[in-house]
Order: structure tokens, then sequence, then C-alpha cells
């Protein structure tokens, strides 16, 4: 997504007259936000991920910035509800910031549905090992939700220390991981003795 303002002089330009960039994608990622608190029923989450300022300059009332945004939900219509307000709002700050917003839909992927079957045969796997578990939906994008299309398909977590990923802290212990290697093997091999 990109914002369009004018670039000038912080101190020369009056706050009245000014069409600050910055100040529209601000407002944009604080509405995203509270639209995806509105809908976190449904695991509704959004991120503004990328925001940057386009030679950007202490002293330059921000003419232009790029961000990305990343709706997720594992209900369509929940994702909907947030997308429609987000558009909502991008005419709100586009008219009363006079900026010019032009923006893209890079991918929308529908959520997908694990095995049933093979999420109970994997509880089942957990229970005869004495190993404590939980369902859970997941909102990352994993190879899983292209290979459903093949056959049954079920996810395995294990813990993260502190729930970090995508970040440099990002660690699980040697004895979760091995767990969860033990429980990927049981139903493996249960799968393949199936006839």
């Amino acid at each position: 997504m990109k914002l369009n303002g004018k670039a000038s002089h912080s101190g020369t330009t009056p706050m009245n007259m000014r069409k600050d960039a910055l100040l529209g994608a601000s407002e944009l990622a604080l509405e995203l936000e509270k639209a995806a608190i509105a809908e976190q029923e449904f695991g509704t989450v959004a991120t503004v991920g990328i925001l940057e300022v386009v030679a950007g300059s202490m002293n330059v009332v921000p003419g232009e910035v790029e961000l990305t945004v990343d709706i997720r939900s594992s209900s369509v219509e929940s994702r909907e509800r947030v997308l429609q307000h987000f558009y909502t709002v991008i005419a709100n700050v586009q008219q009363k910031r006079q900026l010019a917003i032009e923006y893209n839909v890079i991918s929308s992927e529908d959520p997908v549905l694990l095995s049933p079957k093979l999420m109970q045969d994997l509880e089942t796997i957990c229970v005869e090992k004495k190993l404590s578990y939980q369902y859970m939906q997941s909102g990352a994008g994993h190879d899983s939700m292209n290979m459903t299309r093949l056959g049954p398909v079920g996810l395995i977590f294990i813990p993260s220390v502190d729930g970090l990923s995508h970040h440099p802290d990002e660690h699980t212990e040697l004895e979760d991981i091995l767990i969860g290697i033990d429980v990927l093997e049981a139903v493996v091999l249960r799968y393949a003795s199936v006839s």
C-alpha cells in the first residue's frame, strides 16, 4: 500500500496545511488493530509488518509512505469484516488528510481445515504416551495448506520458549523436539501399517 501526501518543511508548514502520509498510515495501522481486536473471538489477527517513510528526514513532513498489511483468520467472514472496515478507514483517511492512497491485494488464501481423523489419531498417541496436548488453530501459512488437496493433514506443534516465533530469541528445548519427533514417528507408523 502506498500513501502519497506532500513532503514539506517541518518548521515552516503549519499543522493545518500538512498532508502527512505517515500520520495517515498511523491511523490506518491503529484502526486495523481495533478491527482485528473486535474479531478476536474468531482468531482473527491483523498486522502492519512493514512501514517505510520514503526519503524520510527529521525536518520533513512525510510525503510518501509504504506499508504492508496482513489479515488472517480461520473465519472467512471475520477476515472479510476486518477488510471491509479497513477499506472504509482508507477512504476516510484519504479524504480527511487529503492523501492519495493506492493499494492492491497480493494474496487472499482461504483457511483450510485439517483432518479430524488424523487429529484424533494424534490425540490418541499423546494419551497413550501420557503427553499433555491441546488443540489449537494455526494462523501461519504452512505447506499443509496445499497438501490438504492430496490427503489427510495434521500439524504437530512443540513448545517454543515464551511462545516466540520468527524472532532471534526463538528457542525450543531439545527434549520437546524429541517428543515431537516421537509423536510424528508413531503417527507415521500407524498410517503406514493401515492396509
